[in-house]
C-alpha cells in the first residue's frame, strides 16, 4: 500500500446547524509520519506542526489556533521507548500541564501524575492508573486529588493489536448520588469507527467508500433512525 502524502477532508453535512462545515489538510512524510495539519473551522484556523526524533517517536507538537492561542507539547521517552513525560505549555508559559509516567518493571501498569497550573498560578492535580496487556492499554482510571474516581475507560483489541472497542465512563456529582454516563465506540479491522453508542441510546453507524489503496475517501454517519447525520469526503495524494 502506498503512503499518504496529503489528505484533504471536508465535512459536507451536519446533524444540525450548530456544527458548520469544516475542512482539514494533513501532510505526511514518506515513512508515514504526520508532519503538518491545518483545520479550517467556523471561527478560526488551527495549524499543527509535528516533530520526531531519529527513532521515529513524536518529540513535539506546535499548535496555533487563530492569531493568539499557542500550545506547545513536548514528549520524552524512557530507554524502552515508552512515554515518560509530557509537558504542555500554553501561550509561552501562561499556563502549563505536566504528566509524569511511572511504569512498573514488567510494563503492565503505569501511574500517570498530572499537574496543571492555570494563568492565575492555581494548581490542580489528578492521577491515572493504567493497565496494559501485550503493550496495549486495556484500562485507565482517573483519580481526582480528593480521592474520587471521575473516569473509567476500558479497551479491547483485535489479535493484531488494532483497537476493537472502547468504553468511556464519566462520573460526576456527589459521591452519594453520582451521575454516570458511558460512551461506547467499536472499530473495524482497519481501525475505522464502525458504530458509537451515546447516553440516551443515541446510536451512530459509520459507512465508508474506499479508494484502490484501501483508504477511505467518503465517510457517512447514520443516526438511530437511519437518517444521514454527517458526511465527510477526503481527497488523498500519495507519494510515488
Amino acid at each position: 500500500m502506498k503512503q499518504i502524502r496529503i489528505s484533504s477532508e471536508k465535512a459536507k453535512l451536519r446533524k444540525d446547524d450548530i456544527w458548520p462545515r469544516w475542512e482539514r489538510e494533513s501532510r505526511y512524510s514518506k515513512n508515514g509520519l504526520l508532519e503538518y495539519e491545518d483545520t479550517y473551522g467556523p471561527d478560526a484556523i488551527t495549524e499543527c506542526t509535528f516533530s520526531y526524533g531519529e527513532d521515529g517517536l513524536l518529540r513535539s507538537k506546535h499548535t496555533v489556533t487563530g492569531e493568539e492561542d499557542i500550545l506547545d507539547t513536548f514528549m520524552e521517552y524512557d530507554d524502552k521507548g515508552r512515554i515518560a513525560n509530557v509537558k504542555m505549555v500554553f501561550n509561552e508559559g501562561e499556563a502549563t500541564n505536566t504528566s509524569v509516567y511511572n511504569w512498573s518493571e514488567d510494563g503492565q501498569h503505569c501511574t500517570v501524575d498530572v499537574e496543571e497550573v492555570n494563568s492565575s498560578s492555581e494548581k490542580m492535580n489528578w492521577r491515572f492508573e493504567e493497565t496494559y496487556k501485550d503493550d496495549l492499554l486495556v484500562k485507565s482510571v482517573r483519580h481526582e486529588s480528593d480521592g474520587r474516581i471521575s473516569a473509567v475507560d476500558s479497551y479491547a483489541h483485535y489479535p493484531d493489536g488494532t483497537l476493537l472497542e472502547e468504553s468511556l465512563t464519566r462520573i460526576s456529582g456527589p459521591c452519594e448520588d453520582p451521575v454516570i454516563e458511558t460512551v461506547m465506540h467499536s472499530y473495524d479491522h482497519a481501525g475505522r469507527p464502525a458504530w458509537s453508542i451515546y447516553p440516551e441510546d443515541d446510536v451512530l453507524e459509520y459507512t465508508y467508500e474506499l479508494d484502490k489503496e484501501g483508504n477511505w475517501i467518503s465517510k457517512k454517519v447514520w443516526d438511530h433512525t437511519g437518517a444521514l447525520a454527517d458526511e465527510i469526503e477526503r481527497e488523498i495524494e500519495y507519494w510515488d
